[in-house]
């Protein structure tokens, strides 16, 4: 069932990539040591003006050997408040933890080869837990073909009394018009003890739209 999700998973995002003529949609697959990755994610200005948008980010990724897969969809609409700040809803649907709905806050901030992301979120109601969505971006051109880019994403899950899940995904590599290309390196941290698990590996992305 978990493996027939994940290729539901990688259809929907083939479909989006071709349905959809957004502003942003790029797709990357990352192979680790133990573990391999698909993502995706789609940004969308649904009003003239961009005040109104939407955006989406899959992940999908499992052992080679099929046996522990993992879904993650997070998917929300948003309006821009302020100058660099937006407000969001939409909802997060896991395979270990099915759908739950999300209100938060994001703001963002760009300047020539930066740029910084951080978007708070409260999930569900009944049993609400806090996600933090973050990222920082580094990208300088080499020559007039190449350039060089150095990019870290991260998530963390938690409420007000235990931790449950953080990650760091760090991708540094080469760019090359719409292709990215270079090493990963991932840190896991699991529950209340901060279990600790790497991963190295490395990761190609293109940039669709």
């Amino acid at each position: 069932m978990c493996e027939k999700r994940l290729y539901l998973l990688i259809i929907i995002m083939i479909v989006a990539v071709f349905v959809v003529k957004g502003q942003s949609v790029s797709t990357e697959i990352s192979a680790m040591e133990s573990s391999y990755y698909i993502s995706g994610s789609l940004g969308l200005s649904l009003t003239k003006n961009g005040k109104f948008g939407f955006s989406s980010a899959l992940r999908g990724g499992s052992d080679y050997r099929g046996e522990s897969i993992n879904l993650l969809a997070i998917s929300s609409f948003s309006y821009n408040l302020l100058e660099n700040t937006k407000v969001t809803f939409g909802g997060v649907y896991s395979n270990f933890g099915g759908f739950v709905p999300s209100v938060g806050m994001q703001y963002y901030y760009t300047k020539r080869n930066y740029a910084l992301m951080s978007s708070p979120m409260v999930c569900g109601w009944e049993a609400p837990q806090m996600m933090v969505l973050g990222m920082a971006q580094y990208a300088k051109p080499i020559t007039g073909k190449t350039g060089f880019s150095l990019k870290v994403i991260t998530m963390n899950m938690f409420n007000f009394d235990e931790h449950f899940f953080s990650t760091a995904r760090f991708r540094f590599g080469l760019k090359q018009k719409r292709f990215q290309y270079g090493i990963g390196f991932d840190l896991d941290f699991i529950g209340s003890s901060f279990y600790y698990s790497p991963r190295n590996g490395i990761f190609i992305q293109y940039q669709i739209l």
